[in-house]
């Protein structure tokens, strides 16, 4: 009888330790984007979707070249699904080739014409291609599908900046703060609207904040204006 209360225990003791490893494995793989989604791709080799959320977390890690091919492919596997345009427009942003980004935002409009994300996304590559004005109608219409889209915000406060329109930038740069506290990028280009008005008690501040919530090569940038030239101020994909 002890004999085999033993051989239970070892048994069970067994299946705990080959649970305890598979559940340590998949969770190594959910606790990292590219690795979730190499997986998935891995076991889901015809799908669209998998290929294109392996593009999104290529694009996050820096890896544009090979972003490029998977977006691609999920578009080749799959021509009607708005977000694989959206996330090549994206990378095609992070190359500087803004017609070739603007091409692949309009299809995502085309495809989804609800697509806020798409379309704030067009207006950053417009305003690269110097069209401001269409650029603002872009990122408005972004705001019409989603008033609290804090991106299209910020990124339509840029737009008024580069316009000269600086009261009006301030304001929209303001409401992207008030909708998210942590927005690195609005309390940066609040920074320099304020500091570009006088405003450098007030810009100080807001590039402090910035540099708190910011990765050090943004400040290095942010740093470099404030003690000279305003620096560009960055949109948001």
């Amino acid at each position: 009888m002890n004999l085999l209360r033993y051989l239970e225990f070892f048994v069970l003791a067994g299946l705990v330790l080959v649970f305890a490893v598979a559940t340590h494995q998949r969770n190594l793989v959910w606790k990292n984007n590219l690795l979730l989604w190499s997986d998935v791709v891995k076991k889901s080799p015809d799908k669209a979707r998998p290929y294109n959320n392996l593009a999104d977390a290529c694009e996050k890690r820096g890896l544009i070249d090979r972003a490029i091919l998977l977006a691609k492919k999920s578009i080749a596997l799959n021509p009607n699904l708005a977000e694989p345009h959206n996330n090549l427009g994206i990378c095609y942003l992070d190359k500087g080739w803004a017609d070739k980004a603007a091409i692949e935002f309009q299809h995502a409009v085309r495809i989804k014409p609800r697509f806020a994300r798409a379309h704030t996304n067009l207006g950053l590559a417009y305003s690269m291609q110097g069209q401001k004005d269409t650029a603002v109608e872009q990122h408005k219409q972004a705001l019409e599908i989603n008033p609290y889209f804090v991106d299209a915000h910020n990124n339509l406060g840029v737009c008024y900046f580069d316009k000269g329109w600086v009261d009006q930038a301030i304001s929209q740069f303001q409401h992207a703060i008030q909708i998210d506290p942590n927005h690195a990028d609005a309390h940066h280009n609040l920074g320099v609207a304020y500091g570009s008005k006088g405003k450098y008690d007030m810009a100080f501040k807001e590039m402090r904040i910035a540099k708190s919530l910011s990765a050090g090569r943004q400040w290095e940038k942010t740093a470099k204006g404030i003690k000279g030239k305003m620096p560009s101020i960055p949109g948001h994909p």
